[in-house]
Parts: structure tokens; sequence; C-alpha cells
């Protein structure tokens, strides 16, 4: 069910009737239709499955039955009792689970519930309490090995919160980790983050040509009607706050006319109302009103749900306190029971000790000072010894730790003497004047620095170069990585040169991310998680 939803909808349906244990079915059911994006239709099996498992009370399959039950509800409509069922959800789990036992399933299964609750103050436009349970999710995310565009969607998420509640620098942050942490830029999360990101350094007083020229690229890039429109809307809004109206106009007629989407409908018809009007054109702004007149009656009836979700939250962060807090007094308690015992263990072992020990004190005394005299005086003895031993000891342990810090200095030192060497190499120095005040962008293509790219020859020479101070070193990175290219190797070669990928990209004449995936490809075959310019200079040095 967690890896292959489809397969096992199949196999369920198949086996559906005879399956004993019917509330879990229906509490499987209900599940896999809601990953396979079907609508719940096991609604009556399922309220008895949540009735079940909170009176036999499997945190975990109660949990379960509690986040997929809210799924219902919201699928009706029905948002704040949805949000009850999540927030239901979590408190059995957070309530009944250790934290370190919060892993795999259970992670992931949090971080659903939490990406949900994120999802659904979102859609009300509750900033705060999306961002808040955006951040939880987050966190389970990196507990359990989440697909990175997960990651990417729910950063992407937070970010364009705080862009709404105008707070810039938290935005960028998050959109930043967002792009950080996608492996390639060929999909639909990189382009939506870019988009933000582009509409976002307008809002910071960015030029609006540079993001308008941003957000037409992404648009030529979209692959479906969806993403097509949304970065109508994006283009028409920076030309809208321009109050170049006429550029806007063909932008958000598109959105509003063609766009399946009823909230880039709502804004559309909004910003074509104000154009009208500016324009004299009174018939037209009626129609776009009289377009948004119905939703504005309805953002009044949301007030009371609004509301009502928000107090939800408050009153979920109150129960999150207090159960911490009760928390922190049993574990307060479980530690001053257990000192206490063990300090009353003690005082017993110590009380029959001590009524031993003085009975047998009685009987030795005698003994002791007798032995005592001639004690002391070979414990003198051996002292001296013994002293004059540790001297000459430390001493030569000294002296070997000298010698053997100088030996390694010395070491080291021919190291990176002989790394040095090779950069004043006649190739490498062309190299490294050749990047002298370049800079190159990571998002040009392949050949769009030919002035920099490497011929045969110099790749040849740098070979050369590096096997004349390095001996082997080719041989050594194919014993690491047997299916090495000719071209891993040249990289390799730049790597010594403390050189980035985005350099390395120009000088071979190709995309960094085709420089970036090899890059991936070493580290996986080099069994390192250090990057892999780190990893072949320390290669060397070593």
């Amino acid at each position: 069910m967690w890896t292959q939803p489809d397969s096992a909808l199949t196999r369920l349906i198949q086996c559906y009737d005879t399956v004993s244990d019917r509330h879990y079915a229906n509490l499987l059911l209900a599940e896999l239709l809601y990953k396979n994006y079907y609508e719940q239709t096991n609604r009556a099996e399922l309220l008895k499955a949540v009735a079940y498992y909170d009176s036999v009370f499997d945190p975990f399959l109660a949990a379960r039955a509690h986040y997929i039950n809210g799924v219902g509800y919201y699928e009706h409509d029905s948002v704040v009792i949805a949000c009850e069922e999540y927030l239901k959800a979590l408190e059995i789990m957070e309530g009944h689970f250790a934290e370190k036992e919060l892993v795999g399933q259970k992670a992931q299964f949090l971080a659903l519930t939490y990406t949900h609750l994120c999802e659904l103050f979102s859609d009300q436009y509750l900033h705060e309490q999306a961002i808040i349970f955006g951040k939880q999710s987050l966190s389970f995310y990196y507990r359990y090995d989440a697909k990175l565009w997960n990651i990417a969607w729910i950063l992407d998420e937070i970010g364009s919160h705080f862009d709404m509640m105008e707070k810039y620098d938290s935005a960028d942050y998050y959109y930043q980790k967002g792009l950080d942490i996608l492996p390639d830029t060929n999909n639909l999360i990189y382009r939506d983050i870019e988009t933000n990101r582009a509409f976002l350094s307008y809002e910071m007083g960015g030029c609006p040509w540079n993001s308008l020229s941003r957000l037409k690229m992404l648009l030529e890039r979209a692959e479906s009607e969806k993403e097509f429109y949304s970065r109508c809307l994006s283009i028409g809004g920076v030309y809208y706050r321009e109050s170049l109206y006429d550029s806007a106009w063909p932008y958000l007629k598109k959105v509003f006319y063609e766009s399946t989407s009823i909230n880039s409908q709502k804004q559309a018809a909004e910003w074509l109302a104000v154009i009208c009007k500016s324009q004299g054109n009174d018939s037209e702004a009626y129609l776009y009103s009289d377009f948004l007149a119905p939703y504005a009656t309805q953002e009044e009836n949301k007030s009371n749900i609004k509301s009502q979700l928000a107090e939800l939250c408050n009153t979920h962060k109150q129960w999150e306190t207090e159960y911490r807090h009760q928390q922190k007094l049993i574990k307060q308690a479980r530690k001053t029971f257990v000192v206490m015992a063990v300090l009353s263990l003690v005082l017993l072992c110590f009380f029959v000790l001590y009524r031993t020990n003085k009975k047998k004190k009685l009987r030795l005394e005698a003994q002791i000072q007798e032995e005592q005299y001639a004690h002391e005086i070979k414990q003198k003895a051996l002292s001296g010894r013994l002293k004059r031993s540790n001297e000459a000891l430390q001493i030569q342990k000294r002296r070997a730790s000298d010698l053997a810090n100088e030996s390694e200095h010395q070491r080291k030192q021919a190291a990176w003497d002989t790394l040095e060497d090779f950069v004043k190499e006649e190739v490498c120095q062309i190299i490294m004047a050749l990047l002298a005040d370049k800079v190159i962008k990571r998002e040009a293509m392949c050949g769009a620095y030919p002035e920099l790219q490497l011929s045969d020859a110099q790749l040849q020479d740098l070979s050369l170069a590096a096997e004349k101070h390095f001996s082997g070193f080719e041989k050594t990175l194919t014993d690491l990585y047997p299916k090495i290219s000719r071209s891993g190797i040249n990289q390799c070669l730049l790597y010594l040169l403390n050189l980035e990928d985005v350099q390395i990209a120009a000088l071979l004449s190709c995309d960094y991310t085709t420089i970036k995936r090899r890059s991936l490809k070493m580290k996986t075959a080099f069994n390192t998680e250090k990057e892999p310019r780190r990893f072949i200079r320390e290669l060397v040095l070593c």
C-alpha cells in the first residue's frame, strides 16, 4: 500500500468479500481509494471502522482511521470537521508514541497529515497556521526516505505563505532551499518555485523587465494548460502592477476565459475590472464585477469557518503545550522515583556493610597496626622506584610523539608542495588565467563560452602534468570507479585545480547539469558523502 497503491487496490478489491476483518478492510479500501485519486465510496463502513478502532484502540490504526475519515469530510467540503479529524489523528500519534518511535511509516503518515493540514489552512488563506503545519510536515519528511520533490513542494508552499504575508526574506529562504534540494531543473516543481522567485524579485523592488523575462521563459517551458495559465496570470500581474494595462490585457483575458482554475479566474477578473474602469469601459467592467459578486458572498460566509479553524489550531497548540508539560512532569517524577529507590538501596547496603565491617574491623585492627609500619617502609621504596621509572617512560613517550608529529608534518607539507607544483604547470596556469574574473552562469547551455573550451591537446597536457606529480592518479580513479569515462577523468583532473562545477562545465563545453549528474555518480562510486572536488584533492594529499 505504501509503495504500490494501484496494485494494492486491485488486490484488495479481488479479495474484499473474503476478508474476515471488515473494519481493517474498509480502512485499507478508503486509504487506497484516496491514494489512487478516487472518491471515497465506503463512507458508512469507514465510520464504523473509526468507532471500532477508537474502542479497541490500536493507536496507529485509530490515527489512520481518523485521518482518512478527515479526507472523506474534506471531499464533501466539511472543512472544519476534516480539520478536527486530522488533528485527532495527530493527537493520537503524538500522545501514544515516543519521539524515537515516529520513524518509517509512522513518520510518513505524520508528514502526510501535517501536509493535509497545511493545504487545508492554505485554501482558507490562513497563512500563519499553514506555515506552522508546513514546517511540522517538513520535519517528518526528513525522518524517512521521502522523495525530494515532495520536500521541495512543501518548502515552496511555506515560502509562498511567507510571500503572501510580505515576509520576503523568509519566502526567498524557503524558495532557495526548495531549488537546492531538487536534483534537476526539468520538473514542474522547479518551474513553480522559479516562477514564485521571479515574482518575489519584482515584489522586493527588482527590475520588472528582468522578472518578466524570466516569467516568459518559464511560460515557454509550460507542459500543461494549468501551468500555462498560471504563468500567464503571473505575467499579467506584473504588467498590471506596473500599470501597463495594454500588455496585461491579453494575458489576463486568456486566464479568465480559458483557465479552469476558479482562483485564477477570480484574480484575473478583479484586475480586468480595474483595467476596464480605468479605460472607461464600464459595460465590460460590469461583466467581471458580476462574475466576482457570488464569490464575495462566499468569502463572507467563510469568515465563520476561518474563525472555527483558527480556534481548532489554537486548541491543538494548547493541547500540545499541556501534553509536553505533562510528559515532562512524568519524566521528572520517574527520575525522582528512580533516584530515591537507588538512594534507599544504597543506604540499606551501606548499613549492612557497616555492621559487617565493624565486626571485622575490630578483629583486623591489631593486625593492621602490626603490619602498617613494615608496609610503609616497603611502600616508600616502591614509590621511589616507580617515580623514576615513570619519569623515564614519559621522556621516551614525548620523544616518540615529537618524532611522529614531525614526520606527519613533513609528509603533509610534501603533499601540499606537490599540489602547488602541479598548479604551477604551464597548462594549469593557462586554465586559471582563462577563468580569471570570468562570471559563468549555471543556466548557460553547452558551448555558451567557446573562448573557455579546452582543446584535446590541453586536456592531454593536463593529464601528463597530473601523472608527473601524482604518479598513477588516473589508475587510482579507474580502480575506484571502473566505469568512469574519459570526460569524468578530465573533470577529476580539473578538480585538482579546485575549480567549481560551473567552471568545469564551461571548460569542457557541456551543460552544468551534466557536470552535476556526473558528480553525483562519482560520489556513489567513491562511496563518499564529500563533494568530488574535495574528495579528489584529499585523495592526492593523503
